[in-house]
C-alpha cells in the first residue's frame, strides 16, 4: 500500500527531522512513502539540530504571506500529477497556514486525507499577520479542518482547540505526542568522547538541545544557574542549538561571569544529537509555549535521561511529576533551580526516574507506534476493497427510516472492507442547527450539500428540496476525479438522474435502490393523470435509468414485477428486503418498558403506528375505528412520528373528541426499543394499488419488535402475503373500519392468541428480515459491480 506525505516545509530543523521520522515510521510498518514536497527538498534532507529559518526573515510579511497561497497552484498540479501517475492509500500532510492544495486534491480525487497539525491561525506561537491575511488565514482553517478525513493534533489542548474555534468533530481527531528513535536515542551510547571535548570529567551535566528561541525559556536556565552552582559548583550547561537569541544569551552569560559553566556548542547534525545528549546528566526544558509537544522531551526519556520540564498543559499530558520527570512551576527559576539540584542529590529518585521515562517513551511515544496509531485508527478506510458512493437526500443524523436503513448499511459494508462515501443533505426530518458539512461517523465519510431545507410537509417546499439536492449532488460528483460506483436512493425520486447523466458523461457505474416509484405512486394517488406528459416522459426517462443501471434494488416481489413489466425480464433487478437491527429492536415486556409506563400504556391493549404519516399512508381508517372504539376503557392509540397527514389526523381526532388517541413526535434512536415495544399491535399501511410503488419500511421493525401486524393494504400485496405465510397478524382493506375494528376487539379478548401471534412475528422476523441477511446480499451486488 502507498502513502503520499505532502508538506510545504523547507526548514531542517525540528520539523524536517519530524517529517523524516514520520516517513521511516510509516515505512516500518510496511507502506511505500512517496514524499511531495516544496522544490529541493526531499524527504532525505537531514535534520539540524537547533538550525535558523534564516529566509523567512528576508521577506516582507506581505510578500511572505502572498507566496503562501500563491504556492497552492504549485502544489495542487504537483498533487494531481502524481495522483494521476500511481494509487495511494491516503494522503499524510503535515499542516501549514494557508496550505490548502491537498484539501482540494483529496476532494477531487475523493481520496483520505490526514492532517498532522501542531499549531493553528489562532495560537499563540503562530507569526503575526497583517489584519487582511490573519482573517483569510482563519478562513482557511475552517476550510482545511472541515473538510480533512482526520486530524492528528500532537496535544489535547489543541484538539481542544479544533473543536472549540473550528467546529471539528471530536471523533475524526487522535492526539499522538510527538516521539523519539529509541534505536537512535539510546542510552547505551558512549558519552565519553563528546565528555573529553569538553574537559566535562565527571561535570554534572545539565543539557539543552533545541532552537534559540523566547518561547523555550533559555534565558531563564541561565538565571537559574547562579543557585544551581551555589550548591553544585562542578554543574555544566551544555546548550546545543541555534537560533536568534544565541548571541544575546550568550551576552548574558559573558555578563554575569559564567563562561566556566556554560557550553554552546552550535547547531549539530542530527545524527549526533544522540552521542552529544549521552554526555547529559539530565535533560532540561526550560519553557514551552501552551500547544507545543517538544521532540526534545522524548529524545531525552529515550536517552535515560531524567526530563525536568514546566508545568504547562501540553507537557503534563506526557510527564508526571517525579515518576517519568520533573516538573517546576513555570517561569519561574527558583523552582527550576531546586528541581536541578534535587534530580542530581537524590540518587534513588534519579534511578527510578531513569528507567520508568525510558519504559514509558517505549512503550508509547515512538515513532513507529504513533504510525501505527494512525494506520489502526483509519485501516479499515484505508484498506478498502470496494469504494461506493451513497446518493442520498437522507442520511445520518434523520430519523427517517430510509435515514437509518441507509445509516445501518454504510455501517455493515464498512466491516466489510468496503469505504463509504455518503453524499446527502442537511437534516429536514429533525430540528437541528446546520451540521458540519463534512463529517466522519463509525468510518463512514459524510458530506452534506447546502441545499434547501425549506418545509417538506409543503408540497412546493418539498420539490424545492427535491431539485436543489439533485443538482447539487450531479455537480459535485461531476467534478470530481473519482469513478466509484454510485449507490443512488430514489429519495429524491428523479435522482436517477444523477447516476445516468454521469453514464453518459464519463462512463461511470451506478446502481439504483428503489424505495418509491415516481411518477407511478402520483398517478394512483391522483395528483398526476397516466397519460399527462409529465407522466409519461418522467416513466420513459425511468425506463432508460433502469436499462443503464448496473444492478437494480427493490424491497419487494411485487415491485419487482413492475419494474420488470417496464423494461423486460432482467437479471440485473434484485430484490433484496429491508431490515431491522433485531440485536437493538426486540420483544419487551411493557411493565418493564418505562415509555409505555410514562404514557400509561401498561395494562392497555396499545394499537401503534410509528413513522412517517404521509400522503400515501392510509391512517385515517385507524382514526376511526378508535372512535368506534372510544368506550373500550382498555384500548389505546399511538401515532409516533410527522409527516403530511399528521395534522389532518390530529384534526379528526380533535374533532370527535378522542381521549383514547395519543400523538407524539418522533423518537431519537436510542428511544426505539422502547417506543416500538410500547404497544401490541403495530399498523403497517399503505393506499389503495400502491403496494407495486411503495415499501413500507415499518414491516420490518415491527415484525423486529414482536408487534402483531395489522395491515391496510391490498390483498396481493407482499405485506399480506407474508402476514398470512406467517400467521403474524391480520389484513384489511384500507377503508374497511368494521373489519379493523373486530380485529382489534378479538385480540382485545384473546392473551393466548395475542402472544402467539407476538411469537409468529418475531420468528418471521428472524428467519427472513434480519440486517446480516440484507447487508450480506447488497455486498454481493458491490462486489460484482
Amino acid at each position: 500500500m502507498n502513502i503520499l506525505y505532502h508538506h510545504r516545509t523547507q526548514s531542517s530543523g525540528a520539523a524536517g527531522h519530524h517529517i523524516n521520522e514520520m516517513v521511516k515510521a510509516f515505512e516500518t510498518s510496511g507502506y511505500s512513502v512517496d514524499v511531495l514536497s516544496p522544490f529541493g527538498v526531499n524527504k532525505q534532507q537531514k535534520a539540524v539540530s537547533g538550525s535558523q529559518k534564516k529566509n523567512r526573515y528576508l521577506i516582507p510579511q506581505f510578500f511572505f504571506e502572498m507566496l503562501e497561497l500563491c504556492y497552492n497552484a504549485v502544489a495542487f498540479v504537483k498533487l494531481i500529477k502524481q495522483l494521476k501517475k500511481k494509487k495511494y492509500a491516503f494522503i499524510y500532510e503535515r499542516y501549514a497556514i494557508f496550505n490548502l492544495a491537498g484539501i482540494l486534491a483529496a476532494r477531487l480525487f475523493n481520496m483520505p486525507i490526514v492532517l498532522e497539525v501542531s499549531f493553528h491561525s489562532m495560537t499563540s506561537v503562530y507569526p503575526k499577520r497583517t489584519k487582511l491575511f490573519s482573517r483569510l488565514a482563519n478562513l482557511a482553517d475552517r476550510f482545511i479542518f472541515a473538510n480533512a478525513f482526520g486530524i492528528v493534533t500532537v496535544t489535547a489542548v489543541l484538539k481542544t482547540d479544533l473543536m472549540d474555534y473550528f467546529n471539528v468533530a471530536g471523533n475524526k481527531i487522535i492526539v499522538l505526542h510527538n516521539a523519539a528513535d529509541a534505536d537512535v536515542f539510546n542510552s547505551e551510547i558512549s558519552a565519553a568522547q563528546v565528555r573529553a571535548k569538553y574537559n566535562l570529567n565527571s561535570d554534572k551535566v545539565i543539557g539543552f538541545a533545541g532552537g534559540f528561541y523566547p518561547w523555550h525559556g533559555i534565558d531563564l536556565l541561565i538565571n537559574a544557574a547562579d543557585d544551581v552552582l551555589k550548591i553544585i559548583p562542578d554543574a555544566k550547561f551544555m546548550l546545543i542549538g541555534d537560533g536568534p537569541l544565541r548571541k544575546s544569551l550568550q551576552l548574558t552569560v559573558r555578563s554575569r561571569q559564567l563562561e566556566k559553566a556554560f557550553i554552546f556548542t552550535g547547531s549539530i547534525p542530527h545524527s549526533e544529537l544522540p552521542q552529544y545528549m549521552s554526555a547529559f546528566d539530565v535533560g532540561v526544558m526550560p519553557d514551552s509555549n501552551d500547544y507545543g509537544s517538544p521532540i526534545k522531551i522524548f529524545e531525552y526519556m529515550a536517552m535515560g535521561k531524567p526530563v525536568l520540564a514546566p508545568k504547562l498543559k501540553p507537557i503534563e499530558e506526557v510527564i508526571i511529576n517525579e515518576k517519568n520527570g520533573m516538573l517546576f512551576e513555570a517561569k519561574n527559576k527558583e523552582a527550576l533551580a531546586e528541581a536541578i539540584i534535587k534530580i542530581l542529590h537524590d540518587r534513588e529518585l534519579y534511578k527510578k526516574i531513569s528507567l520508568d521515562s525510558k519504559r514509558d517513551l517505549l512503550d508509547n511515544h515512538t515513532w513507529v507506534k504513533n504510525a501505527q496509531a494512525i494506520l489502526n485508527k483509519w485501516q479499515a478506510i484505508f484498506m478498502a476493497k470496494e469504494k461506493i458512493r451513497f446518493v442520498s437526500q437522507y442520511f445520518y443524523p434523520e430519523v427517517a427510516s430510509t435515514a437509518q436503513l441507509m445509516v445501518e448499511l454504510a455501517e455493515g459494508l464498512n466491516l466489510k472492507g468496503c469505504r463509504i462515501k455518503a453524499i446527502c443533505g442537511q437534516p429536514t426530518y429533525i430540528k437541528a442547527k446546520t451540521l458540519p458539512r463534512r463529517e466522519i461517523i463509525n468510518g463512514m465519510e459524510i458530506e452534506r450539500l447546502s441545499c434547501t431545507r425549506l418545509n417538506k410537509n409543503s408540497s412546493i417546499g418539498r420539490l424545492l428540496n427535491w431539485v436543489s439536492y439533485t443538482f447539487l449532488a450531479f455537480f459535485k460528483i461531476l467534478f470530481s476525479f473519482d469513478r466509484s460506483p454510485l449507490f443512488i436512493v430514489s429519495q429524491p425520486p428523479f435522482l436517477f438522474v444523477v447516476g445516468y447523466l454521469l453514464k453518459i458523461i464519463r462512463g461511470q457505474e451506478y446502481i439504483c435502490l428503489i424505495y418509491d416509484l415516481y411518477p407511478d405512486i402520483a398517478v394512483k394517488l391522483g395528483f398526476m393523470k397516466e397519460n399527462s406528459p409529465i407522466a409519461r416522459l418522467w416513466d420513459m426517462a425511468n425506463k432508460e435509468f433502469f436499462r443503464k443501471a448496473a444492478f437494480v434494488v427493490v424491497p419487494s416481489d411485487n415491485m419487482k414485477a413492475l419494474i420488470e413489466k417496464k423494461i423486460g425480464k432482467n437479471d440485473k433487478v434484485k430484490v433484496i428486503y429491508n431490515w431491522a437491527n433485531g440485536d437493538l429492536i426486540k420483544p419487551m415486556d411493557k411493565n418493564n418498558n418505562w415509555f409505555a409506563k410514562k404514557h400509561d400504556l401498561t395494562g392497555k391493549l396499545v394499537v401503534l403506528y410509528s413513522g412517517n404519516m404521509g400522503l400515501f399512508h392510509e391512517l385515517e381508517t385507524i382514526v376511526e375505528a378508535a372512535d368506534k372504539l372510544r368506550a373500550c376503557n382498555n384500548i389505546r392509540f399511538v401515532f409516533i412520528g410527522e409527516g403530511g397527514k399528521k395534522k389532518k389526523l390530529m384534526d379528526m381526532a380533535a374533532d370527535k373528541q378522542l381521549n383514547n388517541v395519543l400523538f407524539l413526535p418522533y423518537q431519537d434512536k436510542e428511544v426505539l426499543p422502547f417506543s416500538l415495544t410500547c404497544s401490541d399491535i403495530s399498523v403497517v399501511s399503505l393506499e389503495k394499488n400502491l403496494d407495486c410503488v411503495a415499501a413500507p419500511c415499518k414491516l420490518y421493525t415491527s415484525l423486529a419488535a414482536g408487534q402483531i401486524i395489522l395491515g391496510l393494504v391490498d390483498n396481493n400485496s407482499d405485506v399480506a402475503k407474508i402476514v398470512n405465510k406467517y400467521n403474524c397478524g391480520f389484513c384489511a382493506r384500507q377503508d374497511d373500519v368494521g373489519h379493523v375494528v373486530k380485529i382489534i376487539e378479538n385480540l382485545s379478548k384473546s392473551t393466548e392468541l395475542l402472544k402467539q401471534y407476538q411469537l409468529n412475528a418475531r420468528k418471521c422476523f428472524e428467519e427472513n428480515f434480519t440486517k446480516e441477511k440484507s447487508i450480506n446480499d447488497y455486498y454481493r451486488i458491490f462486489s460484482k459491480n
